[in-house]
């Protein structure tokens, strides 16, 4: 219902451009869907104020209250000013363009109400807090930025005077500055926001924000990103090309009996004699594997001297690779071989003890 009633709003500033936003005057079908939509977010206002168990609980809720401030304002917009400019209370010549615009501005707010749809979409959600954790930083950069701009704008005022830069470029410092952020910064822009700023300053400052927002901060998020996937893909694909190369070196250098690697069984001797070998241990240094506690861990794969298969071998020595992060589940089996261990050194020593007796 959220993107229908923003759905709804696009249409009606793109069919209704010369309307002041009133319901009274806008087409029948554009009537009847405001009235449906202020329905149905009064209801929805009523039933989560219910839901809450009381008023003080409900103003705890910071969206609730924004929630509250679009529903009333779309109320007014709705039923009120209608009412009152049937009763001739009011009227569109009476209220004027200013009045007028509020209202579409405040109609354009209630677009807001598709931030609740964000918590449906996490990786919008991550995106977003990104953005909220780098505004700090975003707002000392262009701080930075103005500072060297005012910086260089009063030393061009300065060897500027007397020519015929100073008229065209650098009379005052508030032009000297535009002029050296439209020009060396926005380049790009400058027509398209000298133009909007020549008939509606406050609209040039939206555009401002907007580019702000848009090209420098999304856009350079989203390169910052495709370079980062980028660099993660390029990662795991070298580290599985690697790993392949090791697989059939080792595979190669062991006796072949006519088995396929997933069905080869690997023994203990096998594994020491791989090892020993340069050409194995060079293939397992490649794709990170330290040797020495590879031998190590081949007291935990042959701990009963059983046979094990070689994609089993394979596995355990790509957990060895040192860019792995060591978790719960690579410490349980060094837990469980050390009680195993302790056990069996306990029952030797009883045995000895027993014996001495």
């Amino acid at each position: 219902m959220v993107i229908l009633n923003a759905v709804e709003m696009a249409m009606d500033v793109e069919l209704n451009r010369n309307l002041f936003g009133y319901l009274s005057g806008a087409s029948p079908v554009f009537a009847v869907t405001q009235n449906l939509f202020c329905v149905f977010f009064l209801t929805e206002l009523v039933l989560r104020y219910l839901g809450h168990g009381g008023l003080r609980q409900s103003l705890q809720d910071g969206w609730l209250c924004f929630e509250t401030l679009l529903t009333l304002l779309m109320v007014l917009e709705t039923w009120v000013l209608p009412a009152l400019e049937a009763l001739q209370f009011t009227s569109l010549s009476a209220t004027g363009a200013n009045a007028a615009s509020s209202l579409r501005f405040a109609r354009v707010l209630r677009v807001l109400r598709t931030a609740r749809l964000v918590k449906f979409m996490p990786e919008l959600m991550i995106l977003i807090k990104g953005m909220m954790v780098a505004c700090r930083s975003v707002f000392f950069t262009l701080l930075l930025l103005l500072i060297l701009t005012v910086i260089f704008g009063i030393n061009f005022m300065e060897f500027s005077r007397g020519t015929a830069l100073e008229a065209l470029y650098f009379d005052t410092l508030w032009n000297t500055v535009g002029t050296l952020i439209l020009h060396c910064i926005l380049p790009d822009q400058e027509v398209f926001f000298r133009s909007v700023a020549t008939e509606n300053e406050p609209l040039a400052g939206l555009v401002l924000l907007f580019i702000l927002l848009g090209s420098f901060t999304v856009m350079n998020m989203l390169l910052g990103v495709l370079v980062e996937a980028v660099k993660t893909v390029t990662l795991i694909e070298r580290e599985n090309l690697d790993a392949e190369v090791a697989r059939k070196v080792l595979w190669n250098m062991l006796e072949k009996d006519g088995s396929e690697d997933d069905e080869r069984l690997i023994t203990r001797k096998e594994f020491e004699d791989l090892l020993s070998k340069k050409k194995a241990a060079k293939a397992l240094v490649s794709i990170g594997v330290d040797v020495m506690a590879a031998a190590d861990i081949g007291k935990l794969l042959f701990e009963d001297d059983e046979a094990i298969l070689f994609l089993d071998f394979m596995s355990a020595m790509l957990t060895l690779r040192g860019s792995n992060k060591t978790t719960v589940k690579d410490l349980a089996p060094i837990c469980e071989f050390d009680r195993a261990s302790r056990d069996k050194a306990a029952v030797g020593n009883t045995t000895l003890f027993t014996v001495n007796r």
